[in-house]
């Protein structure tokens, strides 16, 4: 018992521990709520897609001799440009959504891979894969939170159309919802926060936090806003519980707080079968 209890006192004092705590706790919930409709509306592969699409993003900043400190720039834009793409063409092309998001994270993913690849460097970008949020500075917390801000702020203003023409998209049409603007627009939001929490939590586990916690909640919830809201509080409380284990057991913070929301949804079918 001494043991834990001096693990929550270690993370509440140490300020790296502590500025780790907060970064999670500023980009779960976020995450949370843009993985309701994201659940909502099948995205959950095209979220997969810009993620991966940070491998490209590095190659294209190693390429260009972008310092380290400034990559974060270039995945941003990398992602957003993407997600604008994959949006257009998705409207259109005839191939199914799935196709052309399969094809476009295909091609990311491989070039990347070949330009990092190059000389056997890959391995010098490897921290992208897994991120390292107990890295996270004071001035990088400040910048996410006025970027959370900022995407919640938007996603509130075309979260209706965005859930309408999910629904239905011809009557979303027919109430002047214009259909392909939101899907870019929220695409990029996407992109966004998903660019802004891979550095932290890396490429392999980032989906899985946007996408757990509002798949448990949809389980549970009988409504939207419960569904927001359920969501929103699962996410908080596994990433306070993910911090606190890894810390306990010495593993990473983004994988382990994957798998304590993991441990709520397997709960949340028994409670739904039940």
């Amino acid at each position: 018992m001494s043991a834990l209890l001096q693990t929550a006192v270690d993370i509440y004092t140490t300020p790296f521990l502590l500025r780790a705590l907060a970064a999670v706790l500023i980009i779960a919930p976020l995450l949370a709520i843009a993985g309701c409709m994201v659940v909502h509306a099948n995205m959950a592969f095209f979220s997969e897609a810009v993620g991966h699409s940070a491998l490209t993003g590095v190659a294209l900043g190693t390429l260009l001799g972008v310092a380290s400190a400034s990559q974060s720039i270039v995945l941003l834009v990398f992602a957003i440009l993407f997600a604008i793409l994959v949006a257009l063409l998705k409207h259109a092309s005839k191939l199914s959504a799935d196709s052309i998001v399969s094809i476009s994270m295909s091609f990311c993913v491989a070039l990347g891979v070949a330009v990092l690849s190059q000389g056997g460097g890959f391995s010098t970008h490897a921290h992208i894969l897994v991120g390292d949020v107990l890295t996270v500075s004071a001035a990088q917390l400040k910048q996410s939170a006025v970027i959370s801000l900022l995407a919640v702020v938007a996603l509130g203003l075309v979260w209706n159309g965005l859930l309408l023409s999910a629904v239905n998209a011809s009557l979303a049409r027919s109430r002047g919802v214009r259909i392909v603007a939101h899907d870019i627009l929220f695409s990029v939001l996407l992109a966004i926060l998903v660019m802004q929490s891979v550095p932290w939590v890396g490429i392999l586990v980032v989906n899985s936090m946007l996408i757990l916690p509002a798949a448990t909640a949809r389980n549970l919830a009988r409504s939207m806003r419960g569904y927001v809201w359920l969501s929103i509080l699962i996410s908080i409380v596994s990433a306070m519980l993910g911090v606190y284990f890894s810390v306990y057991f010495d593993t990473a913070t983004g994988a382990t707080v994957v798998l304590v929301a993991l441990c709520f949804f397997l709960a949340s079918l028994v409670a739904r079968v039940r």
